[in-house]
């Protein structure tokens, strides 16, 4: 389809022409979606299960898309039951499907890999299947250019809804896609991007079998399995009575901390580290591009997100003074509390107020990647679970986050410590190093397209 270019000084005076024509203006030569790819929304259902309901199948939601790879983070996955399923293989995503969301939050895609291969999409999620006679359009590729600025623009031109943004698929099926994108789609360029499914489910691997390995500190812990609380109090059974016992106090949680304290000689978090919490902001400090801006949304998939929604300068980064960046612990202390991730290389980022930065000293005779593991697993949360206090709607730790008892040597012969705390801190330090090249991938990707789309737009 070829379609005519108009500079923007032609349209001059017409100011109130409806975003989505002007946005469909710019390349020369292009594709429609729909003549390349097949669509396809999912479905509501009305219950969740648990996950070792049999058969079990992950229920993809607005929030689980972000740009390149999913959500998968634990606190916000959510199951179904096989047999809720009404619509089939239709809603059923499978391995080089490119899933975005069509209502919410716009213009994020990422691809499906063996970890959400047969996962179910939720009404509000739509996913594209290349055609086979579209074999050149390699899912990153895809997913790259919905992710680009360009396209964010057009499918946001698009959407309408009166009480929230929402794609239909007949919008869907008319963005256009440049031809020059073909010109990438070579096996040579497109074969260094076949690492990243891998990469990313290898990289998950490692921090779970890290923070799994924790829970071997107390092997049989009262924290094992633990998976937090719904709310600020729970019916326990007392002296053979029910009654509601704040958090604060049930068994299940300072057992814990005795459990900690008789094996191991244990320092509180703010003894061994600097905590210091981020900074207020206004919205007036973001931008779309530079140095990404983290909020506590922003904290996923053990480590935090590669392509946030917001970005800072180079001048509001330095007028904080965190100087956050490599070695850094970011703990969620506010709303969505207990996501932890250890920074790596060139991961700078600006901090909001709802997220603290745990910087461990020199002379604390404990590692970082001891600690993140530490924290994200089930000892860790279930004192980060027992702080937690309703700040009128929202839970929050306060400063309570210093309180978190870390072990640091053990008090009598305990020789499985020894041999933990090592592979812990070997598992972290690759699982850290996964990430940075599953970054670096991306963004070659990234600039790539954005180098084909602006040759389309000359």
């Amino acid at each position: 389809m070829r379609i005519a270019t108009m500079p923007w000084s032609s349209i001059e005076g017409l100011e109130l022409l409806p975003k989505r024509y002007l946005c469909t203006l710019g390349f020369s030569t292009e594709w429609r979606l729909g003549d390349l790819v097949d669509i396809a929304s999912g479905e509501y259902v009305s219950e969740y299960c648990v996950l070792n309901t049999p058969g079990a199948l992950k229920y993809i939601r607005v929030d689980n898309v972000r740009q390149f790879l999913p959500n998968l983070s634990e606190p916000d996955l959510v199951y179904i039951a096989p047999n809720t399923i009404t619509h089939g293989d239709r809603v059923i995503v499978r391995s080089g499907d490119v899933v975005l969301s069509r209502t919410g939050t716009l213009g994020r895609a990422f691809v499906v890999d063996s970890e959400t291969h047969g996962s179910v999409m939720s009404q509000h999620v739509t996913r594209l299947r290349p055609r086979p006679e579209a074999i050149w359009l390699h899912p990153y590729l895809l997913a790259a250019y919905l992710n680009s600025r360009e396209a964010r623009e057009r499918v946001n031109a698009l959407a309408s809804g009166s009480t929230r943004l929402e794609l239909t698929h007949e919008d869907l099926a008319g963005i256009g896609i440049p031809t020059t994108l073909k010109e990438l789609a070579t096996r040579t360029f497109l074969k260094e991007f076949d690492k990243i499914p891998p990469l990313f489910c290898n990289m998950r691997k490692l921090a779970r079998a890290a923070i799994e390995r924790c829970s071997d500190l107390l092997p049989g812990s009262t924290a094992s399995g633990y998976q937090g609380l719904s709310c600020f109090s729970a019916e326990v059974r007392l002296e053979g009575r029910k009654t509601l016992l704040p958090r604060y106090y049930l068994p299940s949680l300072t057992a814990v901390e005795d459990e900690l304290q008789t094996r191991f000689e244990c320092k509180p978090l703010g003894e061994i580290a600097e905590v210091v919490r981020g900074a207020g902001t206004t919205s007036k400090e973001y931008t779309d591009s530079g140095i990404p801006y983290l909020m506590t949304s922003s904290l996923i998939n053990y480590g935090i997100e590669f392509f946030p929604e917001h970005y800072a300068t180079e001048h509001t980064y330095r007028s904080h003074g965190q100087n956050v960046g490599e070695g850094d612990i970011i703990l969620t202390m506010e709303g969505k509390i207990g996501e932890v991730a250890l920074l790596g290389a060139d991961e700078r980022c600006a901090v909001k107020n709802h997220i603290e930065i745990v910087r461990i000293r020199a002379d604390a005779d404990v590692a970082k990647e001891f600690v993140y593991a530490f924290l994200a697993s089930p000892l860790g949360r279930a004192q980060l679970e027992r702080r937690t206090v309703v700040q009128a709607t929202i839970p929050g730790l306060g400063s309570a986050s210093r309180e978190v008892l870390i072990p640091i040597r053990p008090r009598r012969s305990v020789p499985d410590l020894e041999r933990i705390i090592p592979e812990v801190c070997h598992n972290v330090s690759q699982f850290t190093r996964m990430r940075i090249g599953i970054r670096r991938l991306l963004h070659k990707l990234q600039q790539s397209v954005a180098a084909g789309i602006l040759r389309a737009s000359l």
